[in-house]
Parts: structure tokens; sequence; C-alpha cells
């Protein structure tokens, strides 16, 4: 007979997804546990955290911050459209959405072409033309405020 060793596998998720058909399973780490062991009907699978973060609060657009930080967008970059979005990245706003819920995740720079592969990578650069526009955005921004 053929003998099989048992296999151990250990698999890492991150969930990015909002909601499921209108529940809202992964709202939280909690709701994401609850829904993978509701689906995973294997009493072989054991699904355990090893850590887990939930979700930044959803800023409000309905305020004058939002307006200032979205005209000084429009003014920087004419003809662009200005539209609240799902950032899938983890940020340090993170810690500040526990203050406030007016904390935008908005980085003020153009990455043109091969310039995106290189964030946060070997010889990440930025151009001089993005860094010139990223301080008019500020300084637009700043006057606003």
């Amino acid at each position: 007979g053929t003998a099989y060793a048992p296999v151990s596998a250990q698999v890492e998720m991150q969930l990015t997804a909002v909601a499921k058909y209108g529940e809202n399973y992964f709202l939280t780490v909690d709701g994401a546990l609850a829904y993978l062991q509701k689906t995973v009907k294997d009493e072989n699978v054991k699904i355990t955290l090893l850590r887990g973060m939930n979700p930044s609060r959803i800023s409000t657009v309905d305020c004058e911050g939002y307006e200032k930080v979205k005209r000084a967008i429009a003014s920087t970059w004419r003809g662009s459209i200005v539209s609240p979005y799902l950032m899938v990245q983890c940020s340090d706003s993170r810690h500040w959405g526990r203050l406030s819920d007016r904390v935008y995740r908005f980085s003020p720079i153009e990455f043109v072409g091969a310039e995106r592969g290189t964030i946060h990578g070997t010889d990440e650069r930025i151009a001089l033309t993005s860094i010139a526009k990223s301080v008019e955005f500020f300084y637009r921004f700043i006057k606003k405020c």
C-alpha cells in the first residue's frame, strides 16, 4: 500500500471585499471569520485567525473639509474627476480614523508608466514634474484652509 504523510497547510488571506449581496460579512474581521466558518463545511478544516485588522471608518464627504480637498485637486489637475473610492492599501491614516470620520486617504502624486512598479521597491523614484504638482496641490489646499 501507499503511505501518506499528513499535510498541514497554512493559508494567509487578505480580505478586501466590502460586502456580499447586501450581507456585510466582510465589514469586520469577526464577520469574515464567521462567513468562512459558515461556508467551509469540512470538519477537517480548521480556521484560525493569526492576525487581523478591521477596515478604516468610511469618511464623510458631506462636509466643508472634503470640498476643500476636492477643489484643490480639481484646480491642480484640471479636468480630473474627483470621487470617493475604496482604498485597498493599508495607510497610516487608519490610526487617525479613531479620532475623526474626516480622514481622507489621498496621495497627490501622479505616477506615470513604469514609475508605478517602483513604489516601495528597488530604484523607487518620482518624476520631478510629479513632485512639483504635489507641492502645487498642497499650496492650494493650505490656502483654502
